[in-house]
């Protein structure tokens, strides 16, 4: 993602490499269970780290690392990451999470304020009235990975004073990349038409679970979560704060959300009805 954007300097901060549940003390957790929960693939990492060797056709982008010099702080280079991009822009910035909540709930630890300094954050997670993803876990068939992979930070930033809009598999599995989205993506003649359509045409090629399940199952996450943030019209989010999410240390369980008769903290809305399959084809997000 950051090899895609060739502007201006884009600042970088290294994240925490476990989840909440396990570098608290008092939960008393060991080992990285929920970690080994994900397969890494044939190739280990490479295959998703170097886009299938496509990488090669991206510009460098040009990066900061906030802790080159000052060495690791997450939360102290996190804070002054959003203070100077308010400074900057005038306006408060909106973090679109596609994974895991660790580092923001972190933040959050550190500088509990901060959560008014955020608009909001758009996070990609999550089952709702649908079946979950774990597939390689398959006795917890409701939770989803980005809740999963860390539950605390999950239930943490429901009871933060954030602005949340929450975009669960229900909302994803409404828009899969269908045969007549594809063959739009194949007439695109920009650089970055051609490279989205190869990459995924890759992605089909050596889909896991077989080339002809690829379009019944390959959902447009991440797209779907920029969509909503960019404000093209896919979905009018619904308010909803009687969620919690299961936590208790055991993986059979632990990620799924749940009806809660205490409402959250957070101004927490839930994506759920999407445009029909067939208006997406018509969207000016594939114009050139």
């Amino acid at each position: 993602m950051v090899r895609f954007y060739s502007g201006k300097n884009i600042p970088m901060i290294l994240g925490r490499d476990q989840n909440l549940y396990e570098t608290d003390k008092d939960l008393n957790s060991s080992g990285c269970f929920y970690q080994k929960s994900v397969p890494e693939g044939a190739n280990g990492r490479l295959d998703n780290d170097l886009l299938y060797g496509l990488n090669t056709q991206l510009r460098i982008s040009k990066r900061i690392w906030y802790d080159a010099v000052k060495g690791f702080n997450l939360t102290r280079d996190f804070a002054d990451l959003i203070d100077s991009m308010i400074k900057q822009t005038g306006k408060k910035p909106t973090i679109i999470a596609i994974g895991p909540v660790t580092n923001i709930a972190t933040l959050l630890r550190a500088f509990p304020t901060y959560s008014k300094k955020i608009e909001r954050v758009v996070w990609l997670a999550g089952a709702l009235k649908v079946p979950g993803n774990l597939f390689s876990v398959p006795n917890n068939t409701g939770a989803e990975f980005n809740v999963f992979l860390d539950c605390v930070a999950a239930n943490e930033l429901l009871a933060s004073e954030l602005n949340i809009t929450l975009l669960p598999l229900d909302f994803t599995s409404k828009t899969l990349l269908n045969a007549a989205f594809f063959d739009k993506l194949s007439e695109l003649t920009s650089f970055y038409g051609k490279f989205t359509y190869n990459l995924l045409s890759i992605i089909r090629a050596t889909w896991f679970d077989g080339y002809s399940t690829f379009f019944a199952k390959y959902q447009l996450w991440d797209p779907k979560a920029v969509s909503i943030v960019k404000g093209i019209d896919v979905s009018e989010p619904i308010s909803n704060r009687s969620l919690a999410v299961t936590c208790v240390g055991d993986v059979n369980c632990d990620g799924q959300f749940m009806v809660s008769r205490v409402l959250t903290k957070a101004n927490l809305y839930v994506a759920l009805m999407c445009l029909e399959k067939s208006r997406l084809v018509q969207m000016s997000i594939l114009s050139e």
